[in-house]
């Protein structure tokens, strides 16, 4: 099997705009997947959250209810896929990344297997790394 990934376009935001503007408060009931990768014949998923303190402080956990729901449909969706998923916090400075690989979920709360918590430049790096592996076709 060969190592693929989601094409990333500027246009993901505006889809999703546009959903909104189609289904309105429906839409809070659709989920989408920021970036996937297939490497070695597993799957790879990232959802990027967007942390309102410095990324270091935060856990996902803490702001469960607002997110859990949407947290929820992508970890099913990985777990079918029988691949792995990673929570990427980040906030608007772009200096800290605390990046947090899933081990289970569930409606009350995350656990994670690891935890990483990286600069802009150990983020590029391991970033950087995983879309290395996919082009290696």
């Amino acid at each position: 099997m060969a190592n693929e990934s989601k094409i990333i376009r500027k246009t993901d935001d505006s889809a999703m705009h546009l959903i909104y503007d189609v289904v309105g408060d429906k839409a809070k009931f659709i989920s989408d997947i920021d970036s996937y990768y297939l490497l070695n014949g597993k799957y790879v998923f990232l959802e990027f959250i967007k942390c309102a303190v410095k990324p270091f402080d935060y856990n996902p956990n803490q702001n469960w209810n607002e997110i859990q729901l949407h947290l929820n449909r992508v970890w099913e969706f990985a777990s079918k896929a029988e691949g792995s998923l990673w929570l990427i916090c980040y906030d608007d400075s772009k200096d800290q990344f605390n990046l947090f690989k899933v081990g289970s979920m569930d409606d009350t709360k995350a656990e994670f297997q690891s935890q990483l918590n990286q600069n802009i430049d150990e983020f590029k790096k391991w970033f950087q790394l995983l879309n290395s592996e996919v082009l290696k076709k």
